[in-house]
């Protein structure tokens, strides 16, 4: 048909074939097949959907490459018949969800022209699938993070265009179908990126919609309209800060009613209750000041924190709480304490097994909680597995990479060794290290110390070792961290992050734009072009980035920035005479840099 058409420029039988494959369900998903599928030797299934993609996407490259628009507009006009007919009756076999990947995989799906008569009705159709054919159409998009990256990103990105658009269309995102559809279709590929790592989470985050979000609103249908939309239910959409912002908001929530009910029980019942979380602390007793007041006002943790060191002088603005959870961390996190093992390869540190007070592990994950609470930034250097383990997810054995690569190593050469494992290692299924000159033996199954490591057995050596440094070894330590740290964050919002997103929003974010924190900051007794705070900026963009870290880190008491970006740190510039031999100086609390106004560069 092509080839006669091209001959006499009559394109209206093709045209008229197109129409006919393009609007039947049992042709389009008969089409394009490879040779096996075609003859019924195979079957679709979640591996191999049957389709011929090369051959796919040549049809697609003539088609519209052809000189006549009406033979594109009769595929289109075939495809919008199709996705009408189509009902969840028709959806019953891997054979019948075909169509679907047929449709995505053509360009003008990634047109904006085609995104409310094409795509928002193909996502449509792909949100009814049942969850056996959910998992065969996972299974085929899968595909394409090993093979087709570009692909796979230009479907998120259309997607992602559809709701944009939809929304400037009509901003009651709740009830529009077409920001439903997409958002619930967008779900496919988060779950199997959520596995794969193909691309940046932060590319399913959608910008109309973290703008437009109504906060309270939505969290409201969260938590009480059980099957009605909202972005709660797709977390996968929403950006960190506005995660942030819902779990703020259920804490201001929480907050109100505590401050009410303080308000109340002064009032009508003549009991006085502090509307804040209020701690005396001596700087010389910090931990267990900390750590008696905390566990006698349990039921206070969601309040907001204000801090007062006690025989000094000041209210606190914030400035104290930043320094309070410095001091708290670093006294913590000293391996001296004994809390936690440091491993000097990754500069990280991990929950040291023998440690004994489990309340001082509880106290840890309050803590973290109370910074989140109270948007301070901690400067913790955990491995990333401690905050999947926070929110569950499982780890795996790359895990154990961060939290000592030295045995991880040992374990890829065991795996990979070819000679007598059991005569050369001499190794039985048993742990034995050495605590504070007393040798401490644990095995990793029952009779493990008879049971000798060899050739056959070594894979389960390396899952059981694994297991017990990740997690039976650290058990007791690590639920009381936990449960101190659910004990202030264990609302609903917690569900939403990734692991990823609870690091950023717990720590900040290493990413360190020398050039945003400069337009941000603010001075005192200078201007932007006071000679001396160009020779300090001059110097800061000539430094490697481990010396721009450490002058944040000396700026502001973390190398990292609030996750939300550099915008957020307000960093303040102040003046100072030079005096005899002044030298910089810093009020981390404030993000205050002291700078003695030097007479030349050479000095600075």
């Amino acid at each position: 048909l092509y080839e006669k058409a091209s001959k006499t420029s009559d394109w209206s039988s093709l045209a008229a074939r197109l129409l006919a494959v393009f609007s039947s369900f049992p042709a389009l998903n008969g089409s394009f097949l490879k040779k096996d599928f075609v003859l019924g030797i195979q079957r679709a299934s979640k591996h191999d959907s049957g389709l011929d993609c090369e051959s796919l996407r040549s049809f697609y490259t003539s088609v519209l490459d052809m000189p006549a628009s009406g033979v594109i507009n009769a595929m289109v006009t075939g495809m919008c018949e199709l996705l009408s007919s189509v009902t969840q009756m028709h959806l019953l076999e891997p054979e019948h969800i075909r169509f679907a990947l047929i449709l995505l995989e053509c360009p003008l799906i990634q047109n904006p022209t085609y995104h409310s008569v094409l795509l928002a009705p193909l996502a449509s159709r792909i949100i009814l699938l049942s969850p056996k054919l959910s998992a065969v159409f996972v299974g085929w998009l899968t595909r394409y993070c090993d093979h087709e990256v570009s692909l796979f990103t230009g479907m998120i990105g259309s997607f992602q265009a559809l709701i944009t658009a939809s929304l400037v269309a009509r901003h009651d995102a709740y009830h529009y179908w077409p920001v439903i559809a997409a958002t619930k279709a967008l779900g496919y590929f988060n779950v199997i990126n959520s596995t794969h790592k193909t691309v940046d989470f932060q590319l399913f985050y959608n910008p109309a919609v973290n703008q437009a979000l109504d906060i309270g609103r939505d969290y409201q249908y969260w938590i009480t309209s059980g099957s009605a939309f909202c972005f709660c239910q797709y977390p996968f959409i929403l950006s960190i800060a506005n995660k942030n912002n819902l779990m703020k908001y259920e804490s201001r929530t929480q907050m109100n009613k505590e401050f009410q009910g303080a308000y109340m029980n002064t009032m009508y019942r003549g009991v006085r209750t502090a509307p804040y979380l209020e701690l005396h602390v001596h700087r010389n007793n910090l931990v267990q000041d900390t750590l008696m007041q905390v566990c006698a006002r349990a039921t206070e943790l969601k309040k907001q924190l204000r801090i007062t060191f006690v025989g000094e002088e000041g209210i606190d603005a914030g400035g104290l709480q930043k320094e309070f959870f410095q001091l708290l961390v670093r006294e913590l996190f000293n391996v001296n304490f004994g809390m936690f093992k440091y491993n000097s390869e990754t500069n990280l540190f991990w929950f040291n097994p023998f440690a004994e007070d489990c309340q001082e592990f509880e106290l840890v994950g309050i803590i973290i909680g109370l910074a989140i609470y109270n948007g301070v930034i901690l400067d913790l250097h955990f491995p990333f597995a401690a905050y999947k383990k926070l929110l569950n997810y499982p780890l795996v054995e790359k895990d154990l990479l961060e939290v000592d690569p030295s045995l991880y190593q040992g374990f890829q050469t065991l795996r990979t060794f070819d000679g007598d494992v059991e005569d050369v290692y001499c190794q039985s299924f048993e742990v034995v290290q050495e605590v504070f000159g007393t040798t401490h033996s644990v095995e990793l199954k029952p009779g493990g110390k008879d049971i000798d490591l060899t050739n056959e057995n070594r894979e389960e050596y390396i899952s059981l070792y694994t297991n017990y440094i990740l997690s039976s070894s650290i058990e007791k330590q690590f639920k009381s961290f936990q449960a101190g740290f659910l004990r202030v964050c264990g609302g609903n919002a917690l569900a939403l992050f990734k692991p990823k997103e609870l690091e950023l929003l717990i720590c900040g974010s290493e990413e360190l734009d020398l050039r945003k924190l400069e337009n941000v900051a603010e001075y005192y007794g200078y201007i932007p072009h006071s000679p001396t705070v160009r020779h300090l900026w001059e110097i800061l963009y000539a430094y490697p980035l481990e010396m721009k870290k450490k002058f944040l880190f000396f700026t502001t008491g973390s190398d990292r920035i609030p996750f939300e970006g550099i915008g957020q740190l307000a960093l303040k510039i102040t003046r100072e005479d030079p005096g005899h031999g002044n030298l910089p100086s810093s009020h981390t609390c404030f993000n205050q840099l002291v700078l003695p106004d030097y007479q030349n560069k050479a000095i600075l």
